[in-house]
């Protein structure tokens, strides 16, 4: 499956659904579109991020303009449906200068779920498969800009890179259950425009 989440206006819901995309270039759609966010009057939200978990439970990411923060919600319904699980929508941080966000898929129906300002570290919490645990402070340089960071899982591990408000992209490993490792200057003097993205070969394991 692909899954998509995208909100219009300000007092606009956040849309979700999920498909199945066809050798032809057409789509079957597991169901209709569904609301993940229902709107409200005069409260804007801003760049749904969405992922899957590793049971096909969607979480979704966004910036809400009041009471502003970073939040993440989930759905109890893994067909396409959407119904909101109890304790969503959750607010990962009340902070009024963050909005850059994003989350990644672990082992067991965990995720990990990044977010930061500029010129700020990037932060984030670990979905455990049933609660959110405390902020992790993920880098410990500042990144330019929130949105240029990326992260993949291996198993339960997690590698990130940013880049840096010197305009370095910097690498970072997270050992589940050690914590985040030393940081590692991958390449240094790139322009501030830069947005590093990372992947991973499911083949070799190895990092692109």
């Amino acid at each position: 499956y692909f899954h998509y989440a995208y909100c219009g206006a300000a007092s606009a819901p956040i849309y979700y659904r999920r498909g199945t995309p066809n050798a032809d270039g057409t789509i079957t759609w597991s169901a209709d579109e569904q609301t993940a966010v229902a709107a409200v009057s005069g409260v804007t939200y801003e760049a749904p991020v969405v992922t899957a978990d590793s049971s096909g439970y969607p979480f979704i990411t966004y910036r809400q303009s009041s009471p502003v923060g970073i939040y993440v919600t989930k759905s109890s319904t893994n067909d396409g449906t959407w119904a909101t699980e109890t304790g969503f929508p959750f607010q990962l941080s009340s902070s009024t200068t963050y909005y850059g966000h994003d989350v990644i898929p672990l082992t067991n129906n965990k995720v990990f779920a990044f977010y930061g300002g500029t010129a700020t570290p990037i932060y984030g919490r670990l979905w455990n498969g049933s609660s959110w645990e405390n902020e992790e402070t993920c880098t410990v340089t500042s990144a330019v800009d929130p949105r240029a960071h990326s992260a993949v899982n291996q198993g339960d591990d997690i590698q990130l890179v940013i880049l840096s408000s010197t305009a370095n992209i910097i690498h970072r490993k997270r050992t589940y259950g050690v914590g985040w490792g030393s940081e590692t200057i991958v390449q240094s003097a790139l322009v501030a425009t830069s947005k590093p993205v990372l992947g991973i070969s499911t083949a070799t394991n190895e990092m692109i």
